[in-house]
């Protein structure tokens, strides 16, 4: 017999664990619609479906956990359940009904087969002011493939370009569907490089697998082909890479290669790509803009196409072999004056010489004969020909077509980010990344929020992104090195280096983990240690990769140490070396600032002068920008201008009014500092809409300002926290020391000396070594 009858019925209910029991499965519920809606639906593209099926599940099987737990948790429960039948008729019932109802009759809406929600009909305007209609896809429809060359099967290996074309077209051709996006062999080779593979060869499907995964692809191709009197026959596979399994397998002969690659995108098309339902009357032939023929897309010649594809090879394997790459380009353009993609293969070509005028030349015709290709493919001329002019407001709004356009290219939201950033503050800034998150560039958009955050001390989100970023993709394994960044930035060097040097004896020759170790010493005042280190890896690196990374460590620290004719001589020992690897617009480029402000730092403006004039040859339109930009440095660091001061004043006009609202708050800031006018200067660095701090970025200069404003603990905590957390800019140490020469003698000596230490070989005409000595001098008296 049952006891405790006498108990009401609310006693009862709390004898037998009601609440408990009840509340830890709706907890548990809960838990598990959270995952499935977050994680099942989400990042695996299940129909939501399944989410209001288990929401109704969960709940309406809630009075059959409540009858089972009532009557079963007391100690004659079994004979209570066959005493009284009904408890475990009901729960069978429930459970049964349930179920019947949430698998089989609740529909929900699914948001996989509803058209109208996978795809969205939208009307852009591009740079020049017209409208523009594109389909742009749901992420879910998202295709992406790495594309690997063709492996050549005929006895003829001259003819091994071909698979590089193959791939390179077949790229092309399927990026005409704005769900596709492909990595193409080209794209795939830091890659290679990674793993050892030489470059432009086939490996195998274990590797190719590999590859695809690294570069964060869905899909992969192993394609052959042969020539048998003059027939092409291409054979291969479409592998799904998170299983290895074969997609889609193809056999395609031809005699006409283009014709060849056209039934080869359309069985890919047929096989793995989204059927719109578009309505709007406009465009109820909107498929026709997906299959123009690979022919139309770069060229109809045969012997074209070898020296196109020839060109891009020869800059891969060799990026300083522009003028080979130039030879190669103009035959194609010869052979088919309508190649807009050779154009523009021999524009950046000359870019990368700094020839200017060729580069413009050739880039309005890439522009030119690429006005009827798909839209994909007139971003990048149209990107790099804006660049070239200065046209700053034409290249943003550019940029933002193309990423409303094709949300999934992450390159876009990357080349934007600076702008957001200065104009709109880190919080526009994080949200642009976001938003990249969210159209599916999950690895690379949480990297750059995890950067945004570090940059700006925000070391708690910045943890909960990486911690984020290695939940979701744990075999990266550079994430480890990402924590050691986090401690450094907080000065927490000691925790820093333990990450670093643990790295070191699982990878002993990896060059950045040895670069970092010597930073932290550095960085640390360990300046002995620090230069061994780099000394040592100089001479036993193995590449032209290492060599150059180490030799940038070494004049960085010479500089730091006010060395500058070292410094000065390490750079050109360093750009004789780097133009074998790159061209050398982008070595000039890599360097001018730091040798013109190494040129300030001893008041040689002849040799600021010369840096300004040398890039003006390779880019006159932008000659401005570069003279503006490195006196606006010059205004940081106190150094000397080239020029007087209302040469500088006509910047805003030709330089910072192009860059946007940021820059003109920072070129006013500049002004009213240069004008003594300190006060105002807090104004506007304070009422400023963009985040000037870090277009800054010298904290010696934004103490500056405050301490010459009156505001000594502002200016004091500033440079404080700059110090804690340690620096390779013993400017920094000396600014601090300079704030509290009145508050604090023994703490301004502290500092002092610590900028001594940095600057004890530095050369005699370095300025900053002077005002280091007359703070020593005053501090004596």
């Amino acid at each position: 017999m049952e006891k405790n009858t006498s108990k009401s019925f609310l006693e009862k209910l709390w004898t037998r664990k009601i609440p408990q029991y009840l509340g830890t499965y709706l907890a548990v519920g809960f838990g598990l619609f959270q995952f499935i809606q977050s994680v099942i639906i989400q990042r695996y593209g299940i129909s939501d479906i399944w989410q209001d099926k288990y929401l109704f599940i969960w709940l309406i099987l809630t009075p059959a956990v409540f009858v089972l737990v009532y009557f079963g948790y007391q100690p004659n429960g079994k004979e209570v359940y066959e005493k009284k039948k009904w408890p475990r008729y009901f729960i069978i019932s429930n459970v049964i009904i349930g179920l019947g109802i949430g698998l089989f009759l609740i529909k929900g809406k699914d948001k996989i087969n509803d058209r109208e929600t996978e795809t969205e009909l939208i009307a852009l305007v591009d740079e020049e002011g017209k409208e523009f209609k594109a389909i742009v896809p749901n992420l879910k429809k998202v295709k992406s493939i790495a594309l690997f060359q063709f492996e050549n099967l005929t006895d003829n290996k001259e003819l091994d370009w071909m698979g590089v074309a193959m791939s390179t077209l077949l790229d092309f051709n399927l990026e005409q569907r704005p769900e596709f996006y492909v990595t193409s062999s080209f794209e795939l080779s830091p890659h290679y490089q990674k793993l050892g593979v030489p470059l432009f060869t086939t490996p195998n499907i274990a590797v190719q697998r590999n590859i695809s995964k690294q570069s964060r692809n869905d899909y992969f191709t192993k394609f052959t082909f042969k020539k048998t009197d003059g027939v092409y026959t291409f054979s291969g596979d479409l592998y799904q890479t998170k299983n290895n399994k074969t997609v889609l397998k193809m056999n395609v002969s031809n005699t006409d290669i283009f014709k060849a690659l056209d039934a080869i995108r359309d069985q890919i098309f047929e096989a793995i790509s989204t059927d719109y339902d578009v309505k709007d009357r406009d465009l109820a032939n909107f498929d026709n803009n997906f299959t123009l023929p690979v022919s139309d897309l770069v060229t109809s010649n045969e012997k074209a196409l070898e020296h196109y594809i020839k060109s891009s090879i020869t800059l891969f394997k060799n990026p300083s072999a522009l003028n080979e790459l130039i030879a190669e380009g103009k035959k194609a353009i010869e052979l088919d004056p309508n190649c807009s993609m050779c154009y523009l293969t021999v524009g950046a070509a000359y870019f990368g010489q700094g020839n200017q005028t060729e580069s413009l030349k050739y880039l309005k015709n890439a522009i030119k004969y690429g006005a009827a290709l798909p839209k994909r493919m007139q971003f990048y001329p149209k990107q790099m020909f804006y660049s070239l002019q200065n046209n700053s407001d034409a290249l943003i709004k550019l940029l933002e077509f193309h990423k409303d356009l094709y949300p999934y290219d992450f390159n876009t939201y990357k080349l934007l980010l600076t702008r957001y950033a200065v104009n709109g503050g880190v919080e526009q800034a994080k949200a642009l990344m976001q938003k990249a998150v969210e159209n599916g560039n999950r690895e690379l958009g949480l990297l750059e929020l995890y950067k945004i955050e570090l940059s700006n001390s925000d070391f708690a989100d910045a943890k909960n992104s990486l911690d984020q970023l290695t939940k979701e993709f744990p075999e990266r394994e550079q994430n480890r090195l990402l924590y050691a960044d986090l401690y450094e930035e907080q000065g927490k060097i000691t925790e820093a280096k333990t990450i670093l040097l643990k790295e070191e004896s699982l990878d002993p020759f990896n060059t950045s983990i040895q670069r970092r170790i010597a930073y932290l010493d550095f960085i640390n005042l360990n300046f002995e240690d620090a230069l061994k280190r780099i000394d040592k890896g100089l001479s036993e690196a193995t590449s032209l990769s290492d060599s150059l990374s180490y030799m940038r460590s070494k004049y960085s620290y010479a500089h730091s140490m006010g060395e500058v004719d070292k410094a000065l001589s390490l750079i050109k020992d360093y750009e004789k070396l780097a133009v074998k690897q790159q061209p050398i617009i982008n070595v000039m480029f890599s360097n001018y600032m730091q040798k013109a402000l190494l040129y300030q730092s001893t008041g040689q403006i002849e040799g600021v002068a010369e840096v300004i004039d040398q890039l003006g040859t390779f880019m006159p339109n932008s000659q401005d920008n570069f003279r503006c930009g490195i006196n606006l440095q010059a205004i940081y660091y106190n150094y000397p201008l080239v020029g007087d001061n209302s040469d500088y004043f006509l910047c805003k006009d030709s330089v910072f009014k192009t860059q946007g609202e940021g820059f003109v708050d920072l070129f006013d800031l500049s002004k009213t500092y240069i004008e003594q006018d300190y006060s105002k200067c807090i104004e506007v660095f304070e009422n400023s809409n963009a985040d000037l701090e870090k277009l800054i970025g010298h904290k010696f200069f934004i103490a500056d300002i405050f301490h010459k404003s009156g505001n000594l603990k502002k200016a004091t905590e500033i440079m404080r926290n700059t110090v804690d957390r340690k620096t390779q800019n013993p400017l920094n140490y000396l600014k601090l020391a300079e704030i509290l020469e009145t508050e604090d003698k023994a703490d301004s000596k502290k500092y002092l000396d610590i900028t001594l230490k940095f600057l004890a070989n530095a050369d005699t005409n370095y300025i900053p070594l002077q005002r280091a000595k007359a703070l020593e001098k005053r501090l004596a008296e």
